[in-house]
């Protein structure tokens, strides 16, 4: 401690109290106590030596390296621990940091173990330090029912503030989670409500694939509206709807949304305004069902699911070449005439079905 007076030449002739802080006589102090500890366990300590390597360093106490050794006494155990961890100079750092200090100094079996349990349960860490390992929730999958048809069980989701295209700003996507792993994307407006989901699902899928027997969804309220409860329950449709911030019920959905969107990313940069018309929904559309059959979803056949849904283009051809189906037999040679025409149905052949006469 230094002080000073008036007239002492210090500025403004005030006392002041200078506190030094020294801490190797802490070291010293808890150094003093561990050689202390050491003489009731030499036959314990003698033990250690030939399976940990330890020795008498300095002629009298055990030493690890140059770490000097703790012996079974939790008390000096969390003493020492607590001089690199919770000490003001020390700053309370993490596990790995705490062993790199405290093993320079000092050593006993199952150092990490110790440290660890110490660490974790130290109450100030814990309210204060960010987790940056969050536990993953167990997953749960929905189990696909066995001989499912198309969109028997359907995923619906919304994909919402899009840039204004032709009017539309969302796009609702439905995805058959059982049987295809196919999906149908639908422009529409965020604005649209419960009767305006029904009127788009009756005019672009029950009328190619029948009414589904299972929605799993999120709780949108276009989901959980009163007309949509009444109108599933009149025509048997069980709901089943995620809880809230649980996006893994409907994992299905988002995985698709994240497909689609990373599409018109990368077609659409340029220029937002045409996603909804022209080959972009589509596209994506036959893009997603080919890709489906290749990752193995359980239940599925991958010979099914082609002759259920999937027209498997030839992409030898030119991409114009959509109203006749041509095949060559070897590479180079002309092509021939085919015997098989494929009409172009348009908007009539919205669900990818190929039709031969």
């Amino acid at each position: 401690m230094v002080g000073s007076h008036p007239g002492d030449g210090w500025p403004g002739g005030e006392e002041t109290h200078i506190r030094v802080f020294n801490i190797d006589s802490i070291h010293d102090n808890w150094d003093s106590k561990i050689k202390t500890g050491q003489y009731p366990h030499q036959s314990e300590l003698k033990r250690w030596a030939p399976l940990h390597n330890l020795t008498l360093l300095d002629g009298t106490h055990w030493h690890h390296r140059t770490a000097l050794v703790v012996v079974a006494d939790n008390a000096l155990r969390r003493g020492v621990i607590s001089l690199f961890h919770d000490h003001v100079m020390a700053g309370h750092p993490g596990i790995t940091k705490t062993l790199q200090l405290l093993s320079q100094y000092y050593w006993w079996p199952n150092m990490k173990t110790f440290v660890t349990e110490y660490i974790k349960g130290y109450a100030t860490c814990q309210m204060t330090k960010v987790n940056t390992h969050p536990a993953h929730p167990p997953l749960f999958p929905i189990t696909p029912a066995e001989n499912a048809r198309p969109f028997e069980t359907v995923a619906m989701d919304f994909i919402t503030k899009l840039p204004q295209s032709g009017g539309y700003d969302t796009i609702l996507t439905v995805t058959d989670t059982d049987c295809s792993k196919a999906s149908i994307f639908i422009p529409c407006n965020k604005a649209i409500d419960s009767e305006g989901v029904a009127l788009l699902y009756l005019n672009h899928i029950t009328t190619h694939y029948g009414i589904p027997r299972k929605i799993i969804s999120d709780r949108d309220v276009r989901f959980t509206s009163k007309f949509a409860a009444e109108l599933c329950k009149l025509l048997h449709i069980k709901q089943n709807m995620s809880t809230a911030y649980h996006p893994q019920t409907d994992g299905s959905s988002e995985r698709t949304n994240q497909t689609l969107e990373q599409y018109l990313q990368v077609f659409c940069g340029t220029q937002q305004n045409n996603w909804h018309h022209g080959s972009h929904l589509p596209n994506i559309r036959r893009i997603h069902g080919l890709q489906q059959p290749q990752r193995k979803h359980l239940l599925t056949s991958l010979s099914d699911i082609r002759h259920r849904f999937i027209n498997q283009p030839d992409h030898r051809t030119s991409p114009h070449s959509n109203n006749v189906c041509q095949q060559s037999k070897k590479p180079g040679t002309p092509l021939k005439k085919p015997n098989v025409k494929c009409k172009n149905l348009g908007s009539k052949n919205t669900h990818g079905l190929r039709h031969s006469k």
